[in-house]
């Protein structure tokens, strides 16, 4: 018998109300890269009921260690009218990657002929990183220290 597959999402749970709901996912496989990452998806049952899932965490905030893994909370807003119904199973898709922010800006020099009507095109890429699950102000402040010590490494 096939050993079955590992979860990536292990709980669900409904706040009060019924207006939002709690997920665990798994987010093991990005233990070695941490920062920021997106986990998108949805959750619905028969009736109807839905969620749709988007949010970024920082695995080092973030994630909790559990016996079978590293997972974090993820909350999402159900979608009206239909309420989440504790007798019906829940099924979840849900997406897990890593964070990148791309910057795109109009290319002048692009050979595309512009007529009026042309769709508008930015294929110029004047920046792009991975987002690393930190605020401002962590960041500023890391950066600032590294400003402090790059002297005394010199």
């Amino acid at each position: 018998m096939p050993e079955p597959s590992h979860p990536y999402v292990d709980n669900v749970s409904m706040a009060e109300g019924g207006e939002e709901i709690t997920l665990s996912v798994e987010v093991t496989d990005f233990e070695a890269k941490r920062g920021g990452i997106e986990i998108s998806g949805q959750a619905s049952q028969p009736n109807g009921a839905l969620a749709i899932i988007s949010q970024a965490v920082d695995f080092d905030k973030d994630a909790t260690k559990k016996s079978d893994g590293w997972f974090v909370n993820v909350t999402a807003q159900t979608i009206p009218p239909v309420e989440f119904d504790e007798s019906q199973e829940v099924t979840v898709s849900v997406s897990v990657a890593k964070v990148w922010v791309t910057v795109l800006g109009h290319d002048p020099t692009s050979s595309r002929p512009r007529t009026p009507g042309a769709a508008k095109e930015w294929g110029k890429v004047t920046g792009a990183s991975q987002q690393i699950g930190k605020t401002w102000a962590q960041h500023r402040e890391e950066e600032a220290y590294k400003a402090q010590q790059a002297p005394q490494l010199a």
